[in-house]
């Protein structure tokens, strides 16, 4: 010890080190004396700040020693804060709370407070001990968060908030029984009309109009997300079995069927549903997404505006729909996709004035697949496209090739090829098929494009021109399965038609069912009446044959010709066309151009 020194012990040496320890904390610490007159309430007075308390509010402690809290006060101030620092001294209890105060400089700054009394011997309060601590970032970055798990759009919890939240719903099944949960899956049909013909304006003004119309359908506790696009979820907890998640979403159906008033348009859209239940015994948040999205495709797909519960059939459907996406994707990309052709025949003669081109898959483990088993999957997944340019290209190719080198200038072979109306409506598929027919050497008089009666007779927008842009340039259309829909009059006066084929199910029961020779009859009339003309599919007999000659029917096409036949089958039975005519009568010389 030096000279001058003096040794501290005791309580002195205590307060020094309190003090010492005080000054440099990092969260501002203020202590305050209550002064009392007669019965008046306690009146904080600042006796003590240390030096965090500076660096948050710029004063210095001797600046506000014997001051009131009030000196810190500002307009954004919590005005609840004197009165409730009145309780605590009257209460003698702790508590916490957030307020805006003035710096020195005149900034304000977002302090954290807690606050605690301190009794003297009489058992009154005496003092008041307040640390300080600047909430700024922390509240910075609970809003950050806050905003990062809520969509900007509607204010309502996005994908990520509410995957947290399911699976506590999970976990809490585990622990709680007796405790069930619903998610429903809930999609707005015809939201991409609106947003393609008034505007991404609207569309999401839609989107904030459904969400407070489903909101208003819940039950409390219920919660509802927006996950994207127009896709909602709603967790429904506490429930009793299907039933309440069954009521709750026939509350959504009824409530969103009512259309929407956006900026002077009315809008009417609707839902569809798809629910899991907790009861399947889930472990993974994704497990319930996947089911109830599975659900709510089950719901569009049979046809909108309904809902749906997941079960374990619509599982395996889904797993099938998944193992089939996957395989028509390696076919694709494998080249599994085969064209076979069948011939379309004079029946007068039974030579072969054109192909029919049907695709067939040609699968590695299960053969050869016919296209009513692939063609519906494949337009629901996006495939049918470019299977469709495939077979179109090959078709193009492989007439072409026929053209020159197995039939005489004065016979044309044509080819007839069915399309998707997502192909057809495509912006570039004219262009694509102008280069297809320029670079396999196809006159485009040759090709006829296929579509069933039931698409042209509803067709509107883009599919409605599509039948003019093909006539354009030289392409000619077909209506395929013609006098089975409720609208072949609408269909036939629309479009510039040159063909059309009468369904196979009616020429198949010519001399099996009363009265069916004569419909066939009227439907060769008024095609032939239009100007028209009419190809008889299904044609498997002699007997049918006979029958439609006498109908006045001209061309002909099925099993009693031919079945659809790889190109190898096809180009040997058009090399024997003329052995092929000569088992028929030639009753008049014939113009097949």
């Amino acid at each position: 010890m030096t000279r001058g020194q003096q040794l501290m012990t005791g309580p002195k040496l205590e307060a020094t080190l309190f003090e010492a320890v005080v000054q440099y904390v990092s969260e501002g610490i203020v202590l305050a004396s209550l002064d009392t007159a007669d019965d008046a309430p306690a009146s904080p007075r600042i006796t003590y700040a240390n030096l965090a308390f500076t660096r948050l509010t710029g004063y210095a402690p001797e600046e506000v020693r014997a001051a009131g809290f009030d000196v810190l006060l500002c307009p954004q101030s919590d005005p609840r804060l004197v009165s409730r620092l009145h309780g605590t001294i009257q209460e003698s209890r702790p508590f916490v709370t957030e307020t805006v105060i003035r710096r020195k400089d005149g900034g304000e700054v977002l302090i954290e407070w807690v606050v605690t009394g301190v009794l003297g011997e009489s058992g009154a309060p005496t003092h008041l001990v307040c640390m300080l601590r600047d909430a700024t970032e922390q509240r910075r970055v609970e809003r950050a968060v806050q905003r990062s798990q809520h969509d900007p759009l509607t204010g309502l919890p996005n994908r990520t908030l509410f995957v947290k939240r399911l699976a506590r719903a999970i976990d809490r099944v585990d622990k709680s029984p007796g405790f069930e949960f619903a998610i429903l899956f809930i999609d707005l049909d015809r939201f991409k009309s609106v947003n393609d013909t008034l505007g991404h304006l609207a569309g999401d003004q839609l989107l904030v109009a459904a969400a407070h119309a489903i909101e208003s359908c819940l039950r409390p506790g219920d919660t509802l997300s927006r996950l994207g696009g127009d896709e909602f979820a709603l967790r429904l907890e506490g429930i009793r079995g299907a039933g309440d998640a069954s009521a709750v979403a026939e509350r959504i159906l009824e409530r969103l069927a009512t259309p929407f008033d956006l900026g002077g348009h009315e809008v009417a859209t609707g839902v569809s549903i798809g629910i899991a239940l907790s009861e399947t015994g889930y472990r993974q948040p994704d497990d319930v997404l996947r089911d109830a999205d599975t659900a709510l495709y089950r719901a569009k797909a049979m046809g909108r505006g309904r809902f749906e519960m997941f079960d374990t059939a619509l599982h395996s459907r889904a797993v099938a729909m998944l193992r089939l996406e996957q395989e028509l994707r390696r076919a694709i990309e494998q080249d599994e996709f085969w064209v076979y052709y069948q011939p379309i025949v004079r029946l007068e003669t039974g030579r072969i004035i054109a192909f029919e081109a049907l695709v067939r898959w040609v699968h590695p483990e299960r053969g050869i697949i016919k296209p009513a088993e692939f063609v519906g999957a494949a337009e629901e997944m996006g495939f049918i496209t470019q299977i469709d340019r495939k077979v179109l290209w090959e078709v193009c190719r492989q007439v072409g090739i026929w053209q020159r080198e197995l039939t005489d200038s004065a016979t044309r072979l044509h080819a007839h090829v069915n399309l998707s109306t997502r192909t057809l409506t495509s912006p570039l598929f004219v262009e694509e098929l102008k280069e297809i027919m320029e670079t396999s050497g196809l006159n485009p008089g040759s090709l006829r494009i296929e579509l069933p009666e039931g698409v042209l007779a509803d067709a509107g927008g883009e599919l409605l021109e599509v039948p003019h842009r093909l006539a354009d340039i030289g392409v000619q259309l077909c209506i395929d399965n013609f006098g089975t829909g409720s609208s072949s009059l609408v269909a036939l006066q629309r479009p510039p038609i040159r063909f059309i084929k009468v369904d196979r199910f009616l020429v198949t029961k010519i001399g099996l069912q009363p009265g069916r020779a004569e419909f066939v009859g009227t439907v060769i009339a008024l095609g032939m009446n239009l100007g028209l003309e009419v190809i008889a599919e299904g044609v498997e007999s002699e007997f049918q044959r006979t029958q439609l000659l006498a109908l006045r029917c001209r061309y002909g096409q099925g099993d009693l010709f031919s079945r659809p036949l790889p190109p190898e089958a096809a180009a040997a039975l058009l090399r024997s066309g003329r052995e092929q005519a000569q088992r028929l009568p030639v009753t008049k010389k014939e113009d097949d151009s």
